[in-house]
Order: C-alpha cells, then structure tokens, then sequence
C-alpha cells in the first residue's frame, strides 16, 4: 500500500497577505500562534486581545479567507496553515515567499 501524497497548501495572493499583515491585529493573533501549539479558539484569540468574540471571528475568518490560517475540527479550531511552522521553538512563520519572525523587539 502506498503512502498518500501531500498535496501542498494553495498559494496565497501577495497582494491579500500584505493587505492582511498591514493591520496590527492579524500581526498580534500570528505572533499569539507562534506561542502554542498553532490550535485556537475564537474565544481564546478574544480573551488575549480583550475583544469580543465577534471581533475575534472577524479577524480569524480574514486570516482563513486570505489561506494564513485554516479551519478544524468543525470550524470551532484555527489551525495555522499546513507547513508555516516548522520548528516550534523558533516564533517564525513561513510561507513560501515570506518568512515572518517575532523575535525582534519593535523599533522605538
């Protein structure tokens, strides 16, 4: 029996992930991702950010439109997208054309 092939996730736009990462909210719930093991909630997301639950949605479901994220396990879970974390020990992001990395202090 053969071992089913991996079919890599879609390409996302440029111009969407610059769109997205212009707003300082996805930039927050990415670098929270990074911190866990890539699963949250609306809620959770909520919670760290001090917004309402339907704020939260808003930006999670901005992140999943643009293919950051992806939906789980009956759509209550985000997942990071397939192959963005490779090394849980570094706070980086990969995808494909852009490395994120959120650890570098903010320039004052």
């Amino acid at each position: 029996m053969s071992t089913p092939a991996t079919i890599p996730p879609a390409a996302i736009r440029r111009a969407d992930f610059y769109a997205a990462l212009a707003g300082r909210k996805c930039w927050k719930i990415l670098e929270y991702m990074t911190t866990g093991d890539g699963h949250v909630t609306a809620g959770e997301i909520a919670r760290f950010m001090r917004v309402t639950n339907s704020a939260a949605l808003k930006q999670l479901d901005r992140l999943v439109g643009i293919g950051l994220l992806v939906r789980g396990d009956g759509s209550r879970i985000y997942k990071l997208r397939p192959g963005s974390k490779p090394d849980p020990a570094v706070p980086q992001l990969e995808f494909g054309h852009a490395l994120l990395r959120f650890d570098q202090p903010d320039p004052q």
